[in-house]
């Protein structure tokens, strides 16, 4: 560290979704949507779906896909994958398509965050893009860590699964390695003090 103290702080908000009433579905096809965690209402927008058949070797066929707050994918009855991405959250789930057609909620247990730096208590954020880099806290059999989200940017906003996180802020010439938490269902806004 190079002259200063980082110090976090972090408040919790219970992370907004916007409820919406999905469709119905006529004929064959998969409708979907996803949610933040368990008895929340629909994500409304910025998910992305891909339906994907497999053949015996495992090789996946793209079958439909549509970016939304729900989707209908086409495709015949037959069993499939789905992936669902939403912010840096991936949820990947075998379902089955029959011949009326499906329907699927995708839980993606997931939270959001937001991540500032300020130069003191009480002072306004810094106004310079900072690096951030996000790793998983717990190690690979190598030792490594995965990252998971990288940007230069000021505050960004993120979904990420539930679990700890470390993170990497650089500023000034200054590297700061700080763990987060993030909770299915809730939005944390971590601050960093840089003194």
């Amino acid at each position: 560290m190079i002259g200063g103290a980082w110090l976090a702080l972090a408040s919790a908000a219970v992370a907004e979704d916007a409820t919406q009433t999905a469709a119905k579905t006529e004929g064959p096809g998969l409708e979907v949507h996803a949610v933040i965690m368990e008895g929340a209402g629909a994500i409304s927008k910025d998910v992305s779906f891909s339906l994907h058949s497999t053949n015996r070797r495992g090789d996946r066929k793209l079958e439909d896909s549509d970016t939304g707050g729900q989707a209908i994918l086409d495709a015949p009855p037959g069993e499939y994958i789905l992936t669902t991405v939403y912010g840096a959250t991936t949820r990947e789930q075998k379902v089955e398509i029959g011949e009326d057609g499906g329907r699927h909620v995708v839980n993606l247990d997931a939270g959001e965050i937001t991540l500032d730096v300020i130069r003191g208590v009480g002072q306004p954020s810094v106004n310079k893009p900072i690096k951030w880099t996000i790793m998983t806290y717990g190690k690979n059999s190598n030792g490594n860590r995965k990252v998971v989200y990288e940007e230069t940017g000021i505050k960004p906003f993120l979904v990420l699964p539930a679990g700890w996180y470390i993170v990497h802020a650089e500023n000034d010439g200054e590297r700061i390695k700080h763990t987060i938490e993030v909770t299915s269902g809730v939005r944390y806004d971590y601050t960093l003090i840089h003194y």
